[in-house]
């Protein structure tokens, strides 16, 4: 990214809205990046090359952890 990492990325849409989970896609998959992204709430860091696989399954988790309470409360109400 040209102006922002993409830690501080996730730190700036945190600021906006807490519950987006965030995902990493990163050619550097290092240790210290994954504790880095982790400690920024990063719900998870996928390495290049990305399997469309993978990178699907990992949105769907993080979009059903952070959205699935409320999806199960619209089906719940009457």
């Amino acid at each position: 990214m040209p102006r922002l990492t993409g830690l501080e990325t996730v730190q700036l849409v945190h600021q906006i809205n807490e519950l987006l989970p965030c995902i990493l896609v990163t050619a550097n998959a290092t240790e210290d990046l994954m504790r880095q992204a982790f400690s920024v709430r990063a719900y998870s860091v996928i390495p290049k090359p990305v399997s469309k696989n993978v990178l699907l399954y990992t949105v769907v988790r993080a979009l059903m952890k952070a959205y699935g309470n409320l999806l199960q409360k619209e089906r719940d109400e009457p």
